[in-house]
Parts: structure tokens; sequence; C-alpha cells
């Protein structure tokens, strides 16, 4: 976040893991103010709040599975 001299005054590194849900409701602690699913469907940044390309690194992230499973699949057919 810029100050108002155009210096850094916050900066935020944000990691995408990729997880698979099993059970359970999200709940927000001490670092936010709301926490909850989204399908990816719902993850268009022009009507959600979120940090640049969420939405294309979750959309990546499940097309990398769907690779990586049918890849799996396709090993063990062949054993």
């Amino acid at each position: 976040m810029p100050g108002d001299d155009g210096s850094i005054r916050q900066h935020y590194v944000l990691i995408a893991v990729r997880c698979r849900w099993l059970s359970g409701a999200p709940l927000a602690a001490d670092d936010a103010l709301e926490a909850r699913w989204f399908s990816l469907s719902e993850l268009d940044p022009a009507t959600l709040p979120m940090s640049a390309d969420v939405d294309v690194i979750a959309r990546q992230a499940e097309a990398m599975s769907k690779a990586m499973s049918q890849a799996m699949s396709r090993q063990a057919d062949g054993l």
C-alpha cells in the first residue's frame, strides 16, 4: 500500500496453496473480517473483491489437478 509520498507502507505476499476441502465451515480469525468457500464460477473480480489473479490461479490449479488425475488414471490402466 503506497503512502502519501509514494513510498511503500505495507507489502503483502500471498501464496496460493492447493488443497482439498473435507469438511467444516471456514472461520475468520484475527487476520480476516470474514471467510467463506467459493466455487470457481463465483470467482469474478468484477463482483468480488480479491487480490490480483486469484481467479486465474484457482482455475489453473483446477486444470492442473484434472490433468494429474487423468495421467494417474491412464498410468493405473497401463499397469
